[in-house]
């Protein structure tokens, strides 16, 4: 786990993956999706994998919780607007995602029975380790908006 701070003063916590190493994940997540070969790297839907981005695709980044799920988050609406834009684009809430795939995706919240489950276009499935990896990213960065409201002292 690496701890750093927003520069609002917002701690945030960020959870390696076990099957990653440090230098892959910490690339990954803190300097804007690149790895050491200047490969933008992404993890692939359909196994859960992280592959190179797809020559030729459009780039879009990803809101992992989607910035609609914020608002129904009680007392986030309450925070200092530049507070409440720090965690809705911090990196921990950031993937890159070619643009078709992040438009299947929408603004989908991953409960265990809801979320993003197919690719219409093609007709494929979506991995449940990366709706996992979906699911325990969101509950985190809840968790960290949870922390901000207290630390703000926002009355729900």
């Amino acid at each position: 786990m690496w701890k750093g701070l927003t520069p609002s003063g917002i701690e945030v916590k960020v959870y390696k993956e076990p099957n990653i190493s440090n230098e892959v994940y910490f690339q990954f997540r803190l300097e804007v999706f690149y790895e050491s070969y200047d490969r933008v790297m992404y993890i692939y839907p359909f196994d859960g994998k992280f592959k190179d981005f797809p020559d030729g695709a459009r780039a879009s980044v990803d809101h992992i919780l989607p910035q609609s799920a914020f608002n129904k988050i009680d007392g986030f609406d309450k925070l200092p607007k530049h507070v409440q834009n720090e965690l809705i684009n911090h990196p921990m809430n950031l993937q890159p995602l070619p643009k078709e795939l992040n438009s299947s995706k929408g603004a989908k919240i991953e409960t265990g029975t809801e979320g993003w489950q197919r690719y219409v276009k093609e007709n494929k499935d979506i991995s449940p380790l990366y709706r996992k990896y979906l699911a325990d990213r969101q509950d985190e960065i809840r968790a960290e908006v949870l922390v901000a409201i207290e630390k703000f002292g926002v009355n729900k």
